[in-house]
């Protein structure tokens, strides 16, 4: 998976208003996400996303993809997530690669706006 970013690729992980941004490495991002997933309930039941709306703007080698998406638990069908995944990338050697990549969960003051909604 290492192959899809770029050396010094960053993640900024999700926050609440209020807290300051914290961008990581990608090995830090990845033990992060390894940390939650050994201690919550989808260590069990596992998580799917499904896309609800990609859309990709593109100039030369430079693009930029926003993934809007709704995470659940397939075992009981419960919805843990929704929000938008903002990602650049870079055209190198005819492979696009991540440059970085970072998430907005949907919240009740913060929803999704419908062009990132299913149509």
């Amino acid at each position: 998976m290492s192959e899809l970013f770029v050396d010094g690729a960053v993640f900024v992980a999700p926050f609440e208003p209020g807290q300051t941004p914290r961008a990581a490495a990608e090995r830090e991002f990845f033990e992060d996400f390894r940390r939650f997933v050994a201690s919550d309930s989808v260590r069990e039941s596992g998580l799917h996303e499904r896309i609800l709306t990609s859309r990709i703007d593109l100039y030369g080698v430079v693009a930029h993809a926003y993934v809007s998406f709704e995470g659940f638990e397939p075992l009981t069908g419960r919805p843990r997530t929704r929000g938008l995944d903002s990602l650049q990338l870079l055209l190198d050697r005819g492979r696009w690669r991540v440059v970085s990549f970072t998430t907005q969960y949907a919240s009740p003051a913060a929803p999704l706006p419908k062009r990132f909604l299913r149509e």
